[in-house]
């Protein structure tokens, strides 16, 4: 994808999932029907479970968060490039998704497990 980047994948020993999947991506923005509210366009820090297979990735729904780390006007290769998520907004996302879906992970990282 042009529009996102991997930042970690990090291996889990507790949950219904093998990976917790850290990504950088942009999102247009917009209206948001399911939820009703107004997306702001830009780079989100996104914090997924997934469960890797070696022919398949599987998502469970609903099961990540997401982060706005930068507002831009409009989508730039450049700026994905560059951006870097602080680590407490890695933190911050990481430690909630986490804790909503009782997962450990099998080695720290920025001070959580």
């Amino acid at each position: 994808m042009g529009d996102s980047r991997i930042i970690a994948d990090l291996k889990t020993i507790k949950g219904d999932c093998n990976v917790v999947r850290i990504k950088l991506r942009y999102d247009i923005g917009g209206m948001n029907y399911f939820t009703g509210s107004v997306v702001r366009r830009g780079l989100y820090l996104s914090v997924t479970p997934l469960t890797l297979g070696t022919n398949n990735t599987i998502y469970k729904g609903f099961s990540g968060f997401n982060y706005l780390v930068k507002e831009l006007k409009r989508f730039s290769k450049k700026q994905l490039a560059e951006t870097e998520p602080s680590d407490e907004q890695m933190k911050i996302v990481l430690k909630k998704v986490l804790g909503v879906n009782e997962i450990e992970l099998e080695e720290e990282y920025l001070g959580l497990k």
